[in-house]
């Protein structure tokens, strides 16, 4: 095809503009698909933040609330800060300039080291933390900058229940009102796990707990079952232990996990379990940014990735 200008003066389109053109025009069309059913449903987007977490619940009437905001080795913007290139790009094209709440599962640096950049960008009414000590730096600086702002933090404890209008609700699961001390792994034992229900669909946000959470969790009889699972600490080996599968029995089994992590997330045989147990897998690793939307009574998931 010639380059030479058009007798109008412009140059006409190389077939490899007329694919881009084409490209943005679909992917424009899909959010605003996005967009409309995001007006009358529930939507609920696992961020793509490399080995770390980061999900963002939309309710109808406007209500956000973001669950951690943290990642770290293998996300696709590198090792540059999580906050500024992932999660607020993220709120801001699902139209989120303000948050109802931030919950903080817990303290590790793959949770929170992109909050600070969220809380100094956007309004944020509130914060739910279990408020155990931590000496993480991306932790220190975040409650640090709760204070200069004058936001509320609130400790999160079994039993608080949230609604978010629309016949949509949450509660807290865990941390216990003693938390779990004396293991290894005490923060990730006493992440914060929420509940999340609206009619008959319904998502289990679960930190990173490990067998001795998990046990905690069965031991109190709470209604686990939930339609879509995020699995706890990014499908470590001993997570997601078959009782525990079997008392959530999703349909939906989101693992958030970095590429190339030096960890072996997620663990073969965990994952294995899980589509055994007749979950559908995805990872935000392979799938991108993973979002489901839901009017309460079907659901629909749909991925988005950042090459």
């Amino acid at each position: 095809m010639s380059s030479e200008p058009t007798s109008s003066g412009r140059r006409p389109l190389r077939p490899e503009r007329i694919i881009l053109v084409a490209l943005i025009i679909a992917v424009a069309a899909a959010w605003v698909s996005v967009y409309r059913a995001g007006g009358r449903a529930l939507t609920v987007t696992f961020f793509d933040v490399g080995e770390g977490d980061s999900a963002l619940i939309q309710a109808p009437g406007g209500c956000a609330l973001l669950i951690d905001g943290g990642g770290r080795s293998g996300n696709h913007a590198g090792n540059s800060d999580v906050g500024e290139r992932v999660i607020l790009p993220g709120m801001m094209v699902r139209g989120v300039t303000k948050l109802n709440g931030i919950i903080v599962t817990h303290g590790d640096e793959d949770h929170v080291n992109g909050l600070d950049r969220v809380v100094d960008q956007v309004p944020v009414e509130m914060v739910l933390d279990p408020l155990l000590p931590h000496a993480a730096a991306p932790y220190e600086r975040l409650r640090a900058l709760e204070e200069e702002r004058g936001i509320p933090v609130v400790k999160a404890r079994l039993g608080q229940r949230f609604n978010f209008g629309n016949g949509i609700k949450a509660m807290v699961l865990h941390p216990g009102l003693v938390p779990i001390w004396g293991g290894a792994a005490d923060a990730n034992d006493n992440s914060v796990v929420l509940r999340l229900v609206y009619d008959k669909v319904s998502f289990l946000f679960t930190g990173d707990i490990e067998e001795p959470g998990e046990r905690q969790l069965l031991a109190r009889n709470f209604m686990l079952r939930s339609t879509v699972l995020k699995v706890p600490h990014h499908g470590a080996e001993t997570e997601a232990t078959p009782d525990f599968i079997r008392a959530v029995r999703p349909a939906l089994a989101v693992i958030s996990v970095g590429a190339d992590n030096p960890y072996g997330h997620p663990n073969p045989a965990l994952v294995e379990r899980l589509r055994v147990s007749g979950a559908r897998v995805m990872r935000t690793d392979v799938a991108g940014a993973i979002t489901v939307t839901s009017d309460g009574r079907a659901w629909k998931v749909s991925a988005y990735r950042r090459d």
